[in-house]
């Protein structure tokens, strides 16, 4: 059934199968559109999906132009004008059309509530912001988590088989292949039960020391999530949750899912009868397999979920669409998707190709090629030829083929730099646009900590460096603790060939033999063509030095910039990868790397068993008689088959591909569309030799061969005329260079060596007896900052009132993430329900259990303008404003003198004070109390346990000064001065700010806490003079110097 967009929307799930140029997302706004206008669905209802930032960013870009052309056509509707959109004719042709006109004005200027974003951002707000039933705790989301794997790898292989004389796998081809399977989330399988014993032992303990770490890759947020809709005790109301957020669902790019977010929507929202949800996808599209993309989730959905077509083609030339089809007729590219006939229908401004004395078809093959070398020059002779003989006919109107209307499309990143230079070298001028940057890959990261290592061949540099893919070391040489290694050796090569032959020398030597040693990786191809970019990139720039040179690639980094040749505004043959333009279209394009089937049966081997189910083979690598090897090299070629149609699809008016003759092009996708049998539907393994004819209508494909020129013969474009004159750039205002957005822990960065929020504090050990003899609660638990955000999430979220029965269960559900048994747990339950049971003593007449939740306002975040009254202070200023307001006798006094002694009490406050206050509690005075929770251990003697006793008032006034806690307190009580001024009426800070509480957590056992000096263990009271706080915060605000 063919898909009309102004026909009556479905209530329930809808899958609307697309073809190249249908206009996938143009539907997808367009239903957005009446879903706004039509059905009254706020914005912040309707949930838009893809596939990657970059569609992302289009995708919310359109949607809201849309929004607007939508409103703006019904209005020239009403007043009697003509409009092409359908759904804005719609629209207006409903009984109330500026009622539709001012929903979507109302949407326009709410846009910011949409939610438009990849499904891993998703999953990431939506686990963060389900509260306890997200199973998240601001675990750091990290894109590259090698480093990691490797060491779990090469633990788990040293304890197996360190003993072993002949160990039964090498260890690199085990570190390559658990790389690939510790990171994935497919099912492991191999005939080599040693091997896949191996292989699962490294990925749990590689899902271990994450938790333990509080490290999370992207690529684990949809499985996250997945669990808690499926699995979890809570799944029913953690999609009834979404489902409540969410009642409308629409999802573009649906062929690039993978079975976890299948499993998410599916549940969610295509099961569920209170959601509307819509997927949109092109199986032909389906070219992501590396990435875990699994068509059978599209075949899945297609199953259980009423179907529907988009059938015109908006794109391109009838020519080009006619040939595409005649060329792969009825051929299966994978669990029975086909080629499917489209109607054409193009605006009249999109034109038509004029090329004379050319064929008339517009797919074109140009066959016979024996080398790569061939086809280069081939392909330059032919834009060259275009550039002077073509162009575009719109109406009466033609124009000359520009050389951005020519896009260059390869398989590999280092196919298309070369074919940069060579077309450059032909007078054409060319530039690379690779998608996603290679500034962004692992790749630049190695190379990055390589050239810090050569530059300055520390251990640690060193031992980073052999990290990455670039010194190839053995797992022996990383554990070696001799002076010299092979790693070091190969640093101090590097260097040797920097000073002797400069960049060259340097690139080409790590450059060197780098093939032999990434081939057993799966992505092995790949990570090497990203590792040459990358060295190609520093050879664009002469240096003098090493760390010169590493200046430079840490710039490019930082600002992803690239080299005039890699990245350039001017008029140029755009060249890239066909996996980067999907999603794109230009006028004329160009395939040179179309004939070979890239299979790597080396390392990790993703496939689909015979169940249907995506799995990793992780044994020996299988024969080229193994089945194995012949269902890999099928499923290859099928997806090959579908980046070709994806390739040839971009084309507006010209699709050129070379056909290269070799040993290596017998199972290749454009070879089996040459040769194939068309009265069958299945392939044969291998065409090893091309048929005399080809079985094409002319009038569709033209075939020739390379030996014969173009139709006409070209000149390059002169190089002036694409390039516009250019002049220096002046700035023309005053940048503040102190201008900053900065926090307690900036200021006091420098203060200490490592700066930790919570660190051990260096006061001298004391003998104790009597109460302050008594243990810590927490005697026996983890000390660090990632402990110290476990005790923090807990006090934030508990209700301390109904703390005994609620803290066990509560710390029972967090506290595994650190790697705390269950003995742990309850020591931990109970030393919380100790601690929020102590007096509080001056502080107020009670514990904190004795606080309804009502008066307890959790986690106040503040960003604070510095600077704002015409003048900015700076640390000085609040060192010498506490000075001068604290009375002598205060425990704090000393203080001021010791910030002002620092080199950071020159500090400038200018921009932004951010933080977040742990509790901001409401006293019955009808005061506001300032709350901060510290887990700090202090010193203790030789086989002393630490004791209540180390936390006396002296001890903790000198800790909070070695911690420069006495800042962050006045910044706080600011802050909280801020918000009240602006939030009470009637606010005094002299009657509502209360002072401040630290709370050392360690230190607090109770009712029976002792009591020092009149003052409790544990329990640091400060009330500093409301003066104080007033002046702190007219400091910030440049108020007073």
């Amino acid at each position: 059934m063919i898909f009309d967009i102004t026909a009556d929307l479905p209530d329930g799930p809808l899958l609307l199968e697309a073809s190249a140029g249908t206009g996938k997302t143009w539907t997808l706004v367009g239903l957005a559109a009446r879903l706004v206008a039509e059905f009254d669905v706020p914005l912040r209802h309707l949930l838009v999906l893809t596939f990657s930032r970059a569609a992302t960013t289009e995708l919310r870009g359109r949607l809201r132009r849309r929004l607007v052309s939508v409103a703006d056509d019904i209005e020239l509707v009403l007043a009697g004008r003509d409009v092409t959109d359908p759904v804005a004719r719609h629209l207006a042709s409903q009984p109330d059309p500026q009622v539709a006109v001012s929903r979507l004005r109302h949407a326009v200027a709410d846009f910011g509530s949409a939610t438009v974003a990849t499904i891993h951002s998703f999953c990431q707000d939506q686990l963060r912001s389900l509260g306890v039933l997200g199973d998240w705790a601001d675990d750091e989301v990290r894109a590259e988590l090698r480093p990691l794997i490797r060491q779990c790898a090469t633990d788990e292989y040293l304890r197996r088989y360190l003993e072993e004389p002949e160990p039964p796998f090498d260890p690199r081809r085990a570190l390559g292949i658990a790389e690939v399977a510790a990171g994935s989330h497919l099912e492991l399988v191999s005939d080599d039960r040693e091997a896949l014993s191996y292989h699962r032992a490294v990925r749990e303990a590689f899902t271990r020391r994450r938790r333990e770490l509080g490290l999370v890759s992207f690529d684990d947020l949809p499985g996250r999530l997945r669990h808690l809709v499926t699995d979890s005790e809570v799944a029913d109301l953690v999609c009834a949750e979404l489902a409540r957020r969410f009642p409308f669902v629409l999802v573009d790019e649906f062929q690039d899912t993978d079975p976890d977010q299948w499993a998410i929507l599916r549940r969610c929202f295509v099961e569920r009868d209170d959601t509307s949800i819509i997927l949109i996808g092109d199986p032909k599209q389906s070219i992501y397999g590396f990435r875990s993309a699994d068509l059978g989730c599209y075949l899945e959905a297609a199953r259980i979920m009423p179907k529907q077509t988009l059938a015109v083609n908006h794109r391109s030339e009838a020519g080009v669409v006619d040939g595409v089809r005649e060329l792969f007729g009825d051929l299966e590219l994978g669990a029975g998707i086909r080629v499917e006939p489209v109607r054409v229908m193009r605006r009249d401004d999109q034109g038509t190709l004029v090329l004379p004395d050319a064929p008339s078809a517009r797919v074109w093959i140009r066959g016979g090629a024996h080398s790569e070398q061939q086809i280069t020059e081939d392909l330059v002779a032919h834009t060259t030829a275009l550039l002077t003989h073509g162009s575009i006919r719109v109406g009466a109107e033609q124009r000359r083929l520009a050389p951005t209307d020519i896009a260059v499309l390869t398989r590999t990143r280092g196919r298309a730099l070369a074919l940069v230079g060579a077309l450059q070298e032909g007078g054409v001028p060319a530039t690379f646009t690779g998608g996603d940057s290679v500034l962004h890959s692992p790749a630049a990261r190695d190379w990055l900590a390589l050239l810090a290592a050569v530059a300055q061949p520390t251990r640690g540099k060193v031992m980073t460096a052999a990290l990455g893919d670039l010194l190839g070391v053995s797992f022996g040489d990383l554990l070696s603790e001799q002076d010299e290694t092979p790693a070091s050796r190969r640093i101090h090569e590097f260097g040797a060939c920097f000073a002797a032959s400069g960049v060259s020398g340097l690139v080409g030597a790590v450059l060197d033999d780098l093939a032999a040693s990434l081939v057993v990786h799966g992505d092995g191809e790949r990570r090497l063509g990203d590792l040459q970019q990358v060295g190609q990139l520093l050879l664009s720039r002469p240096a003098r030095t090493v760390a010169e040179l590493h200046s430079h690639l840490e710039r490019l980094i930082q600002h992803e910039e690239l080299p005039e040749q890699l990245a350039s505004d001017v008029p140029a043959v755009r060249v890239g990868t066909m996996h980067g333009a999907k999603g794109l279209e230009y006028p004329v394009v160009l395939l040179p790397q179309v004939s070979v089937t890239e299979v790597n049966l080396r390392g990790a081997i993703p496939h689909v068993d015979a169940s249907g189910s995506r799995v990793l083979h992780v044994g020996t690598r299988p024969s080229h008689r193994d089945p194995l090897a012949a269902l890999v090299k099928s499923q290859c070629r099928e997806e090959e088959l579908r980046l070709l149609y994806v390739a040839l699809t971009r084309a507006g008016h010209l699709a050129i591909a070379w056909h290269l003759q070799d040993r290596r092009s017998a199972s290749g996708p454009l070879t089996a569309l040459l040769s194939r049998d068309r009265g069958r539907d299945d392939l044969a393994r291998e065409y090893p030799r091309l048929p005399q004819r080809f079985p094409f209508d002319p009038r569709l494909v033209d075939t020739s061969s390379v030996r014969s020129s173009p139709w006409r013969e070209g000149t390059p474009p002169p190089a002036s005329a694409s390039r516009p004159t250019l002049r220096v750039s002046r700035m023309g205002r005053r940048v503040d260079p102190d201008w900053r957005r900065t926090s307690y822990s900036g200021l006091t960065a420098d203060l200490h060596e490592h700066a930790p929020d919570e660190p051990d504090l260096d006061l001298l050990p004391t003998e104790l007896s009597g109460p302050l003899a008594e243990p810590s609660p927490m005697n026996g638990l983890p000390a660090g900052a990632r402990f110290g955000t476990l005790v923090h999430e807990v006090l934030e979220q508990v209700d301390w009132s109904r703390h005994e029965t609620r803290l066990p269960s509560l710390v029972t559900e967090r506290a595994p993430r650190l790697g705390l048994d269950p003995a742990q747990c309850a020591q931990l339950a109970s030393a919380l329900s100790r601690m929020v049971t102590t007096p509080l003593g001056g502080l107020f007449d009670g514990c904190l259990a004795d606080l309804p939740v009502s008066s307890r306002l959790p986690e106040l975040d503040f960003d604070l303008p510095l600077g704002t009254g015409g003048a900015t202070g700076t640390v000085a200023d609040l060192a010498r404003a506490m000075a001068e307001l604290l009375p002598a006798d205060d425990p704090l006094a000393a203080y001021p003198g010791r910030l002002l002694a620092t080199e950071q009490a020159s500090a400038r406050l200018s921009g932004l004070l951010t933080g977040s206050i742990d509790a901001v509690l409401q006293l019955p005075s009808g005061g506001f109390l300032v709350v901060d929770y510290k887990t700090n251990r202090v010193p203790t003697l030789p086989d002393q346990e630490l004791a209540v006793g180390h936390y006396t008032p002296d001890a903790m006034a000198e800790a909070m000064m070695q911690a420069h806690y006495p800042l962050q307190a006045v910044l706080y009580c600011a802050a909280l001065h801020r918000h009240l001024a602006w939030r009470l009426p009637g606010y005094s800070p002299q009657r509502h700010l209360a002072g401040v509480g630290y709370l050392f957590v360690r230190g607090m056992a109770g009712p029976a806490t002792p009591v020092v000096e009149g003052r409790r263990c544990g329990v640091f009271e400060w009330r500093p003079p409301a003066e104080l706080t007033v002046a702190v915060s007219e400091v910030l605000g440049g108020d007073r110097g």
